[in-house]
């Protein structure tokens, strides 16, 4: 059952991913960065769900900045992982993003994968 849940979250995050950088190959009046932002947190979410799930915890939250602590918990190398720029979207009145911060978004959680699969190689 465990690597069930592990599969799905990575299968979630990975979907939440491609959908967030075929955005990013759409001409540039056509992208929509508030979506990709989105999909990106979303995928990063995921990714970390996968990697608690697979250390036998169960997430506490959905909330980025707690589910990165909880991996930081378990292994000191989530410190590496800057999703600041991630959780800064949402928390001020202003929610327009940019392009190159979409890119940067999709950058993050492509990082998370990355980090989420070495450690559990």
């Amino acid at each position: 059952m465990e690597n069930l849940k592990i599969n799905i979250a990575f299968e979630k995050g990975e979907d939440l991913l491609r959908v967030a950088q075929e955005e990013l190959f759409r001409p540039e009046e056509d992208v929509v960065p508030y979506m990709v932002y989105q999909k990106a947190k979303l995928a990063t979410c995921e990714f970390l769900i996968g990697y608690l799930t697979h250390n036998g915890l169960d997430a506490i939250s959905v909330d980025l900045e707690v589910l990165l602590n909880q991996c930081r918990e378990i292994n000191e190398n989530f410190f590496d992982l800057n999703v600041e720029p991630l959780t800064k979207v949402g928390k001020s009145e202003d929610v327009w993003v940019s392009l190159p911060a979409a890119k940067e978004f999709v950058a993050i959680a492509e990082s998370a994968k990355s980090m989420v699969i070495r450690e559990l190689v």
